[in-house]
C-alpha cells in the first residue's frame, strides 16, 4: 500500500499558489512543463540535445529561456513545428487545417509511429488454449 503523498506532485500546489499573480504563475507553469518534458525525454532515452523540430531537450531549453527572459523563443518554435505537420500530406485534411491554425499534433489525435507499433504488438497478445474465433458459439439461456 502506498503512503499518502508518496507519488504526489506538489508542483501543482505551488503553481496554484503562484497563480495569485498570473505573470509569475505563467512563468512557473512553463518551467514546470519544461521540467516534465525533460524528465520524460530522459525516461524514453531521448535526451540527446539536437537542433531539430520535435526534440524534447530543445523544447525544454526553449521553454526555460522563454520563462526566464520573456524572450519569445518557444512560440515561434511551436509555430514551425505545427506548420511542418500541417504541410505534411500524411494526415487528413481536417487535421492539417487545425494544425495550421495552431493546434498541436497531439491535440488533433495524431499518434506517433512508435505508439502505433506498440499497439500492434499488444493486439497480438494472449489467446487462451483451444480458442479460435470461428468455433466458439455462445449458448442460449434456457429456463
Amino acid at each position: 500500500m502506498l503512503k499518502p503523498g508518496f507519488t504526489a506532485d506538489y508542483s501543482e500546489v505551488a503553481e496554484d499558489l503562484l497563480n495569485v499573480s498570473p505573470p509569475i504563475g505563467s512563468k512557473f507553469g512553463m518551467l514546470d512543463r519544461a521540467g516534465d518534458r525533460k524528465k520524460w525525454a530522459k525516461i524514453r532515452k531521448n535526451d540527446e540535445f539536437k537542433f531539430e523540430l520535435g526534440n524534447p531537450s530543445l523544447e525544454a531549453s526553449l521553454m526555460t529561456v522563454q520563462a526566464i527572459t520573456n524572450a519569445p523563443v518557444y512560440s515561434p518554435y511551436q509555430n514551425l513545428f505545427n506548420m511542418q505537420h500541417a504541410l505534411s500530406d500524411q494526415y487528413e485534411t481536417w487535421q492539417r487545417v487545425l494544425m495550421g491554425a495552431g493546434w498541436t499534433p497531439y491535440s488533433v489525435g495524431i499518434e506517433t509511429e512508435k505508439k502505433k507499433k506498440k499497439e500492434k504488438k499488444k493486439r497480438g497478445g494472449y489467446k487462451p488454449k483451444g480458442y479460435s474465433p470461428g468455433v466458439y458459439k455462445p449458448r442460449g439461456y434456457t429456463r
